[in-house]
């Protein structure tokens, strides 16, 4: 399963593939390892949401349930994220990201806090 990761690397936030390893379980589909999460957060924000520059208060998994967000890194790439998409924000330093509800639809996600593993 592919998430997008990002990352800051000199006070520069950044994009990247990240593989989340999925291994068959009986007949009940393929999983990923346990992942230890610390809360879980649900969110919804109007179709003309726009965070503007902030960084991840924490590392976290974000989930799109319902709706797209365009997340720019502060290198100018942009990615557009749609329902089932999976991010994994880690730049809680720097620059950090903007993120931007598109397609003029209101955004379901939920957010899936990581312990502190640095």
């Amino acid at each position: 399963m592919q998430a997008i990761r990002i990352y800051a690397v000199e006070g520069e936030s950044r994009f990247c593939e990240h593989e989340i390893a999925l291994l068959p379980k009986d007949k009940f589909g393929l999983f990923s390892a346990p992942v230890p999460a610390t809360d879980i957060f649900f969110r919804e924000t109007a179709a003309d949401y726009d965070s503007g520059w902030h960084t991840a208060p924490f590392s976290l998994y974000l989930v799109i349930l319902e709706g797209a967000v365009e997340i720019e890194t502060s290198d100018g790439c942009k990615q557009v994220i749609g329902a089932g998409g999976v991010i994994l924000a880690e730049d809680t330093t720097g620059k950090g990201h903007r993120t931007r509800a598109v397609g003029g639809q209101l955004v379901r996600s939920m957010m899936l806090g990581m312990p502190d593993t640095r």
